[in-house]
């Protein structure tokens, strides 16, 4: 809960910061318990849209004894925020990783708040094309519009702190993972 209370103030965000002109209130995201140490926060079916504030992408994570990896930061900052206190009901360990599955907006706008506390994000060489490229500067613009509070002037595009070229292995805290890379894929 400390890491949590400090990412509001490292952002200059409280829960009223994301709530709309309209008095909405961010989506709360809820963990669900897959096996041992992993879990996943499902998204609601269908395109961005005020509406569902974004959350139309599934994501998740796994605890392990040194830290918690996470798979995608969700597609605001709200969302990745609504994720972390997911997180902290589950367990009291930091989150230290990020591995990005691909640079979609619905699987990256919410890097931002991983990175704020620390945590290290992964991802495939490939994604740095479409950092540079006019395409993500549009699909922010067009998120800014479609889901304003939820993105706005403050969501940035992060690039990863690692950039993988395939498949890649590593352990942490006595959880082995295995990152594969498949090729381009949704």
């Amino acid at each position: 809960m400390f890491r949590l209370i400090i990412l509001f103030v490292l952002l200059g965000l409280n829960t009223g910061a994301f709530a709309g002109a309209d008095g909405n209130i961010p989506i709360k995201v809820e963990a669900i318990k897959i096996a041992a140490h992993s879990y996943y926060v499902e998204g609601k079916s269908g395109a961005a849209s005020a509406e569902n504030q974004g959350f139309m992408s599934n994501a998740g994570f796994v605890v392990t004894d040194a830290g918690v990896v996470v798979f995608d930061s969700l597609g605001t900052p709200a969302l990745a925020a609504s994720m972390l206190a997911a997180i902290a009901k589950v367990t009291n360990q930091p989150v230290k990783r990020v591995i990005v599955s691909h640079y979609h907006a619905d699987h990256i706008y919410g890097l931002q708040v991983f990175k704020a506390l620390g945590a290290e994000i992964w991802a495939h060489t490939t994604g740095q094309e479409y950092l540079g490229s006019d395409e993500a500067q549009l699909r922010m613009q067009q998120r800014r519009e479609l889901l304003k509070p939820w993105v706005d002037e403050h969501t940035k595009l992060l690039p990863a702190d690692k950039w993988l070229t395939g498949d890649t292995d590593f352990e942490m805290g006595g959880v082995h993972f295995e990152l594969r890379y498949v090729g381009p894929a949704h």
